[in-house]
């Protein structure tokens, strides 16, 4: 009887220690589908994020008072524009050549505070980042970005010149008189601007 007794302690013992181990192994395998879910859940977020970076853009625009801004494009949230350099209300002017139009050098103008600056440049230099910033840069143009940001940045003002604010201009080889298209006479003083000049001002 009393045999009986300790088998049946023994028993319940070991069937204590068994359901011990079933919920150890019970909890342990729902934190493993915890944990699992929550690395499915990052990696989901993750793809996520990265999808929108993907289709994330910048656009350049204008603001009111003539400042060049970047905004930020398909956010979470509306961006506030960034003024990306001092130069304001830039304006494309394509010089021609008089006597072959289709020798072209690119002028620039703006004004940085109350000062009105040009720059010229050679068309198939404006594609460099390293020429604009150059070129910019001799006239006390600054850029508000690294260096490299800068170079694409420069290239895309050039790009959107093009499209929106070009203008153009005939231009004599040198000083004297000379007779315009229309057949009329003019006098280009010393100062004024000429062929040669300008691709002379248009050199790297």
């Amino acid at each position: 009887m009393q045999n009986s007794f300790y088998q049946m302690l023994e028993e319940r013992k070991r069937s204590q220690e068994i359901c011990e181990i079933e919920k150890i192994k019970a909890i342990e395998a729902a934190k493993a589908c915890v944990r699992l879910e929550e690395r499915r859940i990052r990696q989901q977020m993750k793809e996520i994020e990265e999808e929108r970076r993907r289709n994330q853009g910048e656009d350049l625009v204008f603001g009111e008072n003539g400042e060049l801004q970047l905004v930020t494009t398909n956010l979470s949230f509306t961006a506030e524009p960034r003024q990306v350099t001092n130069m304001m209300s830039p304006k494309l002017t394509i010089l021609k050549h008089e006597k072959d139009e289709d020798e072209k050098i690119f002028q620039v103008d703006f004004r940085i505070a109350e000062r009105n600056l040009k720059i010229f440049l050679e068309p198939n230099e404006i594609g460099s980042g390293n020429y604009l910033l150059k070129k910019f840069a001799s006239v006390g143009v600054i850029f508000y970005l690294k260096t490299a940001r800068a170079k694409l940045v420069a290239t895309r003002i050039l790009c959107v010149l093009q499209q929106i604010f070009t203008e153009e201009e005939i231009l004599p080889d040198d000083v004297g008189w000379i007779k315009s298209i229309d057949g009329k006479w003019r006098y280009v003083e010393e100062g004024d601007l000429t062929w040669e000049r300008v691709k002379k001002l248009a050199k790297k």
